[in-house]
């Protein structure tokens, strides 16, 4: 997990950890839990080319999520 904005890692931590927490309750255990960019900067989430998607999971390589879905809700989803 990382984040471009090293002020929020600790928000973006809880995100991440209650997410995995609510998908093992939900679906079961992962075996590998996935990378995952949080961004803060619009610009940074831009160079994946998302356009206006919240966020996405991009192949192997992990989930990024855009600067308006740090929220749990998104997180969980992707």
């Amino acid at each position: 997990m990382c984040t471009d904005d090293v002020s929020r890692f600790q928000e973006a931590a809880k995100l991440y950890d209650e997410a995995l927490h609510f998908v093992d309750a939900s679906v079961g255990s992962m075996e590998n839990k996935p990378r995952i960019i949080f961004w803060n900067s619009d610009t940074c989430f831009q160079s994946f080319g998302l356009g206006k998607h919240a966020g996405a999971t991009i192949g192997t390589f992990g989930i990024v999520i855009s600067p308006r879905a740090w929220q749990p809700y998104y997180v969980r989803h992707k």
